[in-house]
């Protein structure tokens, strides 16, 4: 056994370096920009998370979900008061879906569901609390794998939230609220490929030898690396990169990376600005979010989002309480009898 960890620590050691050394040959080619620590002054800063959890019986399946905003009000840059829509502990939504339902499908719509819910918080919190930045646990774009075929039954659900995400977008548009959304924990390639398609060329013909043979040696390490992994090491506490766009479909979404404290992986933010402001927002927003994200050198992450995940978080116990609540109303039915996989005893 020590034989084989030895092996996988040294394999992971070795690709740890290649990056270190690429990081290295890359370091002085102007990709990344120091963030400025700023005081943050009389801002508003909303956060919004939601609460999920879809459990499978013998005749139904049940999907429960809550939303929660939070707004944070800052005061000569400390943190004066703090707000909260619908209110600190919302009561879960229940929703009943037919159990026929294939699982790819119930996948889908589960996903939307959830989407929906923390879209009309998100809107809702723009009007009411006017932020001067509003912040999403996850991306302010539908992933592509809650995308459904257009036969689907659940086509109609994915149309309402794509009109949700276009009303966001006009809305903190229309009232100068910045739009952002944190990925906790992003594994997208996205910048890596950049790196590859458009700097690692340039950099092989480097006049630079020590560059230019760095870069040879270890270039290709970029081909199966996550953007966080690769740039934990290339940037430095207090620094971010280049904004990209998200996609050619969606022209006004972008995405960037910041590294708020030493210890923890670069955070990946996509936001949403028009081309003539991207400048100044990128500016804004991850001015922002690094100066609410470094409370722990151990864990990067909007300090309004943590507060609202501990606001909206589900457990299993509510689940179980809705359960055997509803239970009592049907009396002696089959409906809600456990899966036989549940109670499998190993």
């Amino acid at each position: 056994m020590d034989e084989i960890l030895i092996s996988i620590a040294n394999k992971i050691t070795d690709t740890s370096n290649k990056r270190k050394a690429l990081s290295k040959a890359l370091s002085n080619s102007g990709l990344k920009h120091p963030i400025e620590d700023i005081n943050l002054g009389n801002l508003k800063i909303c956060g919004v998370d939601g609460g999920f959890l879809k459990k499978d019986y013998h005749g139904a399946r049940i999907i429960l979900r809550r939303a929660v905003a939070v707004c944070f009000n800052f005061k000569d840059g400390i943190l004066e008061s703090c707000d909260y829509l619908p209110n600190t502990r919302p009561f879960p939504e229940p929703i009943i879906v037919d159990p026929e339902i294939s699982d790819q499908e119930f996948n889908i719509f589960s996903n939307l569901k959830r989407e929906e819910l923390e879209l009309e918080i998100a809107l809702k919190a723009v009007e009411k609390f006017k932020p001067d930045i509003l912040i999403r646990d996850g991306s302010i774009i539908l992933h592509p794998s809650s995308i459904p075929l257009e036969s689907s039954e659940v086509y109609k659900d994915y149309l309402k939230v794509t009109g949700l995400f276009k009303q966001l977008y006009s809305e903190c548009e229309k009232n100068d609220v910045l739009l952002a959304g944190a990925i906790e924990d992003s594994k997208g390639k996205r910048y890596c490929g950049y790196l590859l398609k458009y700097i690692i060329t340039d950099l092989l013909n480097s006049s630079d030898e020590e560059t230019k043979k760095l870069v040879a040696q270890n270039h290709k390490i970029l081909e199966n690396t996550n953007d966080t992994l690769f740039l934990y090491y290339f940037l430095k506490t207090g620094e971010r990169v280049e904004p990209m766009t998200y996609n050619f479909k969606e022209e006004k979404i972008y995405s960037i990376y910041i590294k708020s404290v030493e210890y923890d992986r670069p955070l990946r933010i996509d936001f949403f600005s028009a081309k003539e402001k991207l400048n100044q927002n990128t500016k804004n927003i991850t001015e922002i979010i690094h100066k609410i994200s470094k409370h722990n050198r151990n864990y990067s992450y909007p300090s309004v989002l943590i507060e609202a995940d501990a606001r909206a978080k589900l457990t299993e116990v509510e689940i179980e309480h809705f359960k055997s609540a509803l239970a009592e109303k049907l009396g002696n039915n089959p409906t809600l009898l456990e899966l036989r996989r549940e109670g499998r005893q190993l």
